[in-house]
């Protein structure tokens, strides 16, 4: 008889793992959490909650339902605002499916937003790889002006936007793991992703990435733009970087994975037109360093691949080795004093580097005391880096032989 007793209560217990389940229809499930500055301290909250009937098979005859709902108020913290919503939403919301969080950069300029990171260790279902986006307008209003006509689904929205950014480089991969990891560091500093819906009214003329969001000139479509970064030292923004600037960063940082970059640069035969190549770094970076002398040095050697994509000029570069060889140090020279540049304004302008550059430095010593000693954060700006290019040409595109315009014109 004492056996069929446990056996039941067996049974129970393993019958009782259910009992605080929810179903999807139950729950509210908040995909993009924004944050802004409140009154007296407080906290602007918004969610933008999925509708996951929206875009599914499951809908049925829900055709005409927004994809997702927006809401914004005021609450102490981004956890206990969960139970606050309540007064308002009738499903239970969870951050278990937030996938970005977009803080407006007033507040990333404080000291509170270090304090909010740490929250989010706290909370059990905040995973540590959700991205990270600063906006140049209040993150309620670059959540109501966002309205992406291919994605209905929000959060394939930002899925596909962040990563297809992240590989062209023209914004960093930016998550709350990264960011309190540096933080902590204390020795660089960390990228964000950088984002905007205002577009500039008298947007400058520049080359295709040197432009932070809201500086590209274009017409229809989304108003939001993904370009650039936001800086950040000890945990609160100092600055930003204009689509060109992060993807030296990028070139730079052996923490990252760099994709394949297209941009352009002068060509050497005709300076009034540009040549497209395509950047692929296929080896790691090399580093030599001395630390140990009054004058501590770096020197970096970068090795890249390059694909011609397109010449304007039509100049032969593909079949003439005279050509190629100057089209190689023209790409090797204006991409090394573009690196070199941006390494003097980061020590002279940020007092830091963005490309984790001390990952490399604490080779050079022996303890970590030696190295605490060294006190990079504070070393940096006296370094003398030197940055040295070796470039290799790889395709020239499907046509290589190149058309004579003038035998065209007869």
């Amino acid at each position: 008889m004492s056996r069929h007793i446990v056996l039941f209560m067996m049974v129970i217990l393993f019958l009782s793992g259910c009992y605080d389940k929810k179903e999807v229809e139950e729950q509210a499930y908040v995909v993009a959490l924004g944050l802004d500055q409140g009154k007296e301290g407080k906290l602007k909250v918004t969610y933008q909650i999925a509708n996951p009937e929206v875009g599914s098979a499951a809908k049925g005859g829900q055709a005409n339902e927004d994809p997702y709902e927006i809401v914004t108020f005021e609450t102490n913290d981004f956890v206990s605002a969960r139970d606050t919503s309540n007064a308002f939403i009738t499903r239970k919301v969870t951050y278990e499916h937030l996938d970005v969080i977009i803080t407006h950069e007033d507040l990333a300029k404080t000291e509170q937003f270090l304090r909010l990171m740490y929250v989010t260790t706290k909370d059990k279902s905040i995973r540590r790889n959700t991205k990270l986006i600063f906006t140049k307008e209040p993150a309620a209003e670059f959540l109501k002006q966002n309205k992406p006509i291919l994605e209905t689904r929000p959060h394939k929205y930002f899925q596909f936007m962040t990563q297809r950014t992240n590989e062209t480089g023209l914004v960093p991969e930016a998550n709350i793991q990264r960011f309190l990891t540096i933080a902590e560091g204390d020795a660089d500093l960390f990228l964000g992703m950088y984002a905007s819906t205002v577009q500039e009214e008298e947007n400058k003329r520049a080359n295709e990435d040197e432009f932070l969001a809201g500086q590209i000139n274009k017409e229809g479509g989304n108003p939001t733009q993904f370009i650039g970064s936001a800086v950040f030292k000890e945990g609160k923004m100092i600055g930003k970087l204009t689509g060109e600037q992060t993807r030296l960063a990028l070139i730079l940082d052996e923490t990252l994975n760099m994709s394949d970059i297209i941009t352009t640069y002068p060509d050497p035969l005709m300076d009034e037109y540009r040549i497209a190549v395509r950047l692929m770094k296929s080896k790691s970076n090399k580093y030599k360093m001395n630390l140990q002398g009054k004058t501590p040095t770096v020197e970096i050697k970068i090795p890249i691949t390059i694909d011609v994509l397109d010449v304007p000029s039509l100049k032969d570069y593909a079949n003439v080795e005279k050509n190629k060889k100057l089209l190689r140090e023209s790409i090797e020279t204006a991409l090394e004093d573009n690196l070199m540049e941006f390494i003097k304004m980061t020590q002279h302008e940020f007092k830091g580097d963005p490309f984790n550059l001390s990952l490399e430095g604490r080779k050079e010593f022996l303890t970590i005391s030696q190295y605490e000693k060294f006190d990079w954060m504070n070393s940096y700006p006296n370094l003398i880096i030197t940055v040295d290019c070796m470039i290799t040409i790889g395709e020239f595109g499907k046509q290589i032989k190149t058309p004579n315009l003038n035998v065209l014109k007869d």
